[in-house]
């Protein structure tokens, strides 16, 4: 008799596990290039799976929340504004009902950034925060760290 509740313990584990999805649509690049003494160019490449949107970096009010770059203040300030090398699609989005700009498949975004003192500066940590979602859900704002050597 416990073999068989024991069996039953088991298979409905299997059972539930098997229902979860992790959802992961986005895979990412970071990378690095000095610009001079002081200053970077932060490149950020997201693949986005067939189906899914990751949202440009404007001010989506009442909408998705936009791509952004943060840095570590103490060490470094951003210089200007993230930049996308592709074309934001600009069209009527079903879960939030209105216009919004969003990627497909594949986006580059750069920023740069200014090392307050370079000399004693050997690694800095980016933040990246965004949002992605299909034609039925969204999954939460996500928000990530790297940390780059100089």
């Amino acid at each position: 008799m416990l073999k068989k509740i024991f069996l039953l313990v088991v298979c409905c584990s299997f059972a539930f596990a098997g229902q979860a999805q992790i959802y992961k649509p986005t895979k990412w690049k970071i990378t690095k290039k000095k610009i001079n003494t002081t200053e970077y160019e932060i490149t950020l490449t997201a693949n986005i799976e067939k189906g899914w949107r990751l949202y440009a970096p404007v001010d989506n009010e009442d909408g998705p929340i936009g791509f952004a770059v943060e840095i570590g203040k103490r060490k470094a300030d951003l210089v200007g504004k993230v930049k996308s090398k592709e074309k934001a699609n600009v069209k009527y989005d079903p879960i939030f009902r209105k216009k919004v700009s969003s990627f497909e498949n594949k986006v580059t975004f750069t920023q740069r950034i200014k090392i307050k003192d370079p000399k004693k500066t050997k690694k800095i940590i980016v933040g990246y925060e965004y949002m992605v979602c299909d034609e039925t859900k969204c999954l939460p704002p996500q928000f990530k760290e790297v940390i780059l050597k100089l």
